[in-house]
């Protein structure tokens, strides 16, 4: 049995190639519509993006689809020409206005595009790393609260102790003779 070895860029190189294909009623083309369309199934589809490349025939497909070469399906590399230049061009969101979508909105693209695939594996490990993400919110917002009241604390004690210099000093002034004549104020030993 061959090992999935897991690539970045690969990665990478398919979700760009569908984040650029041309948009469908002003949405990114969905995963499901290019593993449908390019003939594959939606779970290998999904595994390209996440990382493994698949096999020949499913690499073909997609080469065909993308109208781009194997190769640079594969491993990013172009025959010389215009597009061997710049073969990894920065992947761009872009909305119906050409602006450049916010990454928090493409997030939840994609975390729709898995919810909807309905992926027995991913989405039980994304909703354990949102609970886990919450639980760190939690306890940062709890550690950042507590610090605000360790520093009210602290400025508290602060004033307590300028109060009590300024006490012991109009003691000092004002110390009154003891019945021998001696401080009231001052320490015995």
């Amino acid at each position: 049995m061959k090992k999935k070895v897991l690539n970045i860029e690969f990665s990478s190189r398919i979700k760009e190639l569908r984040y650029n294909l041309p948009k469908r009623d002003g949405n990114i083309v969905l995963q499901r519509e290019v593993a449908k369309e390019a003939g594959i199934s939606i779970s290998s589809y999904q595994q390209a993006e996440k990382g493994f490349i698949p096999g020949r025939a499913v690499l073909t497909a997609l080469s065909e689809y993308f109208n781009k070469p194997k190769k640079y399906i594969e491993k990013g590399q172009v025959a010389p020409g215009p597009e061997a230049a710049a073969p990894f061009r920065e992947s761009k969101l872009e909305l119906q206005d050409g602006q450049a979508q916010d990454p928090f909105l493409a997030a939840i693209t994609d975390l729709r595009e898995i919810f909807d695939s309905r992926d027995q594996v991913l989405i039980p490990a994304i909703q354990a790393n949102i609970r886990a993400f919450q639980l760190s919110a939690r306890r940062e917002h709890q550690n950042t609260r507590q610090a605000h009241q360790i520093k009210a604390l602290q400025d508290e004690c602060d004033e307590l102790k300028k109060r009590i210099d300024t006490l012991e000093k109009t003691c000092a002034q004002t110390s009154t003779p003891g019945p021998e004549g001696g401080d009231i104020n001052r320490k015995v030993m």
